[in-house]
């Protein structure tokens, strides 16, 4: 986890934490079944199909975010001065990739945003340009720190 993005909301609420964090671990786990008091507690208001369903990973809106609140950062972080300065990539075929996909010939969502990712990590490390950035979405905003 402290190389990822956490995108679920955390228990936060420090009485509960230390309430939690005081049980016996038979309170916790029952058999083979994690977080049986927390199931437990939830029950009324879940449904069982949740409950009792596998783990699922959970996806990012990246190809949202390229196209709403990234679309200037990508224009101007992977703009063709932006590429053949820094001379990592062939910046003609960058800019042919994030076309395509702009037009929605073909989804290059995550090579755009793993590209994106390499050259704002240049400017925070090498270049010392960026200190985060930011993405507001709705109601929510989340910092990712560079």
């Amino acid at each position: 986890m402290s190389q990822g993005v956490e995108v679920r909301v955390p228990l936060i609420d420090r009485e509960l934490v230390n309430f939690v964090a005081r049980l016996p671990p038979s309170l916790k786990r029952k058999k083979f079944e994690n977080k049986y008091l927390f199931k437990k507690a939830v029950q009324p208001f879940v449904p069982q199909a949740v409950l009792n369903r596998s783990k699922q990973g959970f996806g990012l809106p990246i190809r949202n975010w390229l196209n709403t609140e990234l679309r200037e950062t990508v224009n101007e972080a992977l703009s063709e001065s932006s590429l053949n300065r820094r001379g990592l990539f062939n910046t003609k075929e960058v800019l042919r990739l994030i076309k395509l996909d702009q037009e929605k010939k073909i989804d290059a969502t995550h090579l755009i945003f793993s590209i994106l990712s390499i050259e704002l990590w240049c400017r925070q490390f090498l270049d010392k340009i960026y200190s985060s950035v930011t993405i507001q979405s709705n109601e929510r905003v989340a910092e990712f720190p560079l």
